[in-house]
């Protein structure tokens, strides 16, 4: 028997009038305005444009994977707008299937009101109905079911419809327990729509795919986003392909980078460059967020905490990745230095304590004497029985500088 083709959208993370986390920081006077502006219609016209993409391509279901809203912020706007697009679906005769999220927990859909017949919540509860059927012209093209099991828990089950795509929503994310589908010699699922809204990821393997589509509206500051849905396509002789759809306005990048004594001008351009590549999209986002954490030492940590530098070197690193009319904005922050760990035995309190008081008594100002100490076992300075603090400042003289000035961790 051969397989339909069968085409649908993935999305999570919506956030309808979810506020955009420490975009406060990135601009001043009108270009906050605007920026303003923008992100706070970004979400609603995100959801405009996936309804709209849905019917340009005909697709058979809609997928929303997690925190389409925030329940706790009780928005209207965000009821208001969410209703219209289901009522649109509804008009379409397409399904919608909901995952519940942190900030949408399956309560809040369960009180929304009037919801149209096409929304099927897939609900957490191990007492499911099991697959949900999509039909097309009478035949099942698709059936997508919630998840509590690993995909390595579940087998292939012989009452799946006859030809279906299988469609496997997980509960959790698979790739923080090293779940991978390349060590599962024959997938339950043809699809797995990991829940979580986390960073676009995608992996195939054994015919079968697992895809998160990344946060439609990346509010917050942590997270890295091109604002995107996912088009997948399934097609029995091609398989199944993953193509990403823009969505929102703007897109987000947080990232950190490392530094140290090797590190040049153009070394530390390309760590940028690199990162910039992941949101640098087609078409492109009318802003870019961009927020930097360099950690390390070395000569070029000074050169980085000048602004002017630093702006400079920004011009330099997206100079033909991102066009000129994208609004680029970003915040860089310069980790404070952290001693290393004292050079000798790690278990040598003298040491500890005698380059503890030299660091003290120098007033370094990036320097902890109490965490010093509970690594050397010591609960406070008040624990450490009487010494000659002369005598041991003696004895760390010869060492304290050479301790201060040889680097820090990452």
């Amino acid at each position: 028997m051969t397989r339909p083709s069968a085409r649908f959208l993935h999305a999570a993370g919506v956030r309808l009038d979810v506020p955009v986390e420490g975009c406060g920081r990135f601009a001043a006077g009108s270009q906050a305005v605007r920026l303003r502006d923008l992100l706070a219609e970004s979400a609603f016209q995100a959801l405009e444009r996936l309804v709209a993409t849905s019917i340009e391509f005909d697709v058979d279901f809609v997928l929303l994977g997690g925190d389409t809203f925030c329940d706790a912020d009780a928005s209207v706007a965000a009821r208001g707008a969410l209703r219209r697009a289901l009522e649109k679906w509804a008009e379409h005769s397409t399904p919608v299937f909901v995952v519940p999220g942190s900030d949408d927990p399956a309560d809040a859909w369960t009180r929304f009101p009037s919801l149209p017949e096409c929304v099927t919540l897939l609900t957490p509860d191990p007492a499911g109905d099991g697959p949900h059927h999509v039909e097309r012209g009478g035949e099942v093209v698709a059936a997508i079911e919630y998840w509590h099991q690993s995909p390595q828990a579940r087998r292939r089950n012989p009452r799946d419809a006859d030809g279906a795509w299988r469609i496997a929503v997980l509960a959790d994310d698979p790739w923080q327990d090293e779940a991978s589908l390349r060590r599962l010699e024959s997938p339950a699922a043809d699809y797995f729509a990991v829940a979580p809204a986390t960073g676009r990821q995608t992996e195939a393997a054994h015919g079968a795919v697992m895809h998160s589509p990344g946060c439609t509206t990346p509010t917050r500051g942590h997270e890295t986003s091109a604002g995107e849905a996912t088009l997948v396509t399934l097609d029995p002789e091609q398989g199944i392909e993953c193509e990403p759809v823009g969505l929102s306005s703007f897109a987000r990048l947080s990232r950190r980078l490392t530094i140290d004594d090797r590190t040049t001008e153009e070394r530390f351009l390309q760590q940028m460059r690199q990162a910039l590549r992941e949101v640098a999209t087609t078409p492109p986002r009318e802003a870019l967020l961009v927020s930097w954490k360099v950690s390390g030492s070395g000569s070029f940590r000074q050169s980085l905490i000048d602004a002017e530098f630093q702006q400079l070197l920004f011009e330099s690193a997206v100079e033909g990745m991102i066009r000129p009319s994208t609004s680029i904005v970003q915040h860089v922050e310069i980790e404070p230095l952290t001693p290393r760990f004292p050079r000798g035995k790690p278990g040598d309190a003298k040491t500890l304590v005698s380059k503890a008081i030299a660091a003290l008594e120098n007033r370094s100002a990036e320097f902890d004497p109490d965490s010093w100490l509970r690594q050397a076992g010591l609960a406070s300075r008040t624990a450490i029985r009487p010494v000659d603090r002369t005598r041991l400042q003696a004895a760390a003289a010869s060492r304290i500088e050479e301790w201060l000035g040889a680097g820090t961790e990452d």
